[in-house]
């Protein structure tokens, strides 16, 4: 098993389109290591986290964070289909099909170097820094390398969506409390309420305890002036649960321009 297991999660149905990602390359054609991997699940964060690099990246001295693996379907931001904009964009060369991005950060099929057996190279290119190397020799090797290791919560800056989303689904119940306050002051006010909702419906009663505290802190903002006899009832799981849901309810109502 390679993705992380998600309660909440949808497992879509693998799209084959017949668009061209490269010259006589479709989706089809794609290597056979990352669609057999998608057979198990199409798209989706990973359990480990980490692969080895010869020269530093913006993530380590000897290591490139690899987070989500794109999938073969229709569902924006996580669609290889929908991604490959970015290539053009950026103005990378045509022979790149990219299958995982995290901000300028990119994982791609390299089709202008081939392994013996014809499959494409893997390239970790860092837009920003104008970083890129070669980090498998294919799909195959890129899953074999791969390490676990849990994301770092930085002080100075915020991690993005992306890195949270790995954090929060790769943390155990004690983790909890720090990534809700790294990210208690994203501008992303629909982000923050879906994670928060996330964990008062996990299976696992000790992430619901974790994480009660920012949930009654959450609505305490959003429900000022209603007074303490308001959070008398929180020890009550029914009562917390249904506390979660009308606080994502008013972020609704109060903050409409963030779920539009």
């Amino acid at each position: 098993m390679y993705f992380i297991p998600q309660h909440t999660f949808k497992n879509l149905p693998i799209l084959f389109k017949t668009d061209l990602l490269y010259k006589g390359v479709t989706a089809v054609h794609l290597p056979q290591a990352y669609l057999d991997l998608l057979a198990e699940q199409n798209g989706g964060y990973l359990l480990c986290s980490r692969i080895p690099t010869k020269e530093p990246t913006s993530d380590g001295l000897d290591y490139a964070a690899v987070h989500e693996i794109l999938g073969l379907h229709d569902n924006r931001p996580n669609s290889l289909y929908a991604q490959q904009a970015v290539i053009r964009s950026a103005g990378l060369p045509d022979y790149f099909v990219l299958f995982s991005i995290n901000g300028s950060q990119l994982f791609a099929f390299d089709y202008s170097k081939l392994s013996l057996s014809g499959e494409p190279s893997i390239r970790y290119i860092d837009i920003e820094t104008d970083n890129w190397q070669t980090v498998a020799a294919d799909f195959d090797q890129f899953l074999q390398l791969l390490n676990p290791a849990p994301i770092a919560v930085p002080e100075e800056i915020r991690l993005t969506h992306t890195e949270g989303a790995h954090a929060f689904l790769l943390a155990d119940a004690a983790g909890l409390p720090e990534l809700f306050l790294h990210f208690e002051d994203d501008p992303d006010k629909q982000w923050y309420l879906q994670w928060i909702a996330y964990f008062s419906d996990h299976p696992d009663p000790a992430f619901i305890d974790s994480h009660r505290e920012t949930a009654r802190r959450t609505n305490a903002e959003l429900f000022v002036g209603e007074g303490a006899d308001h959070f008398a009832h929180l020890s009550n799981p029914a009562v917390w649960v249904g506390l979660v849901h009308r606080t994502v309810d008013l972020a609704r109502r109060s903050h409409p321009e963030v779920f539009a």
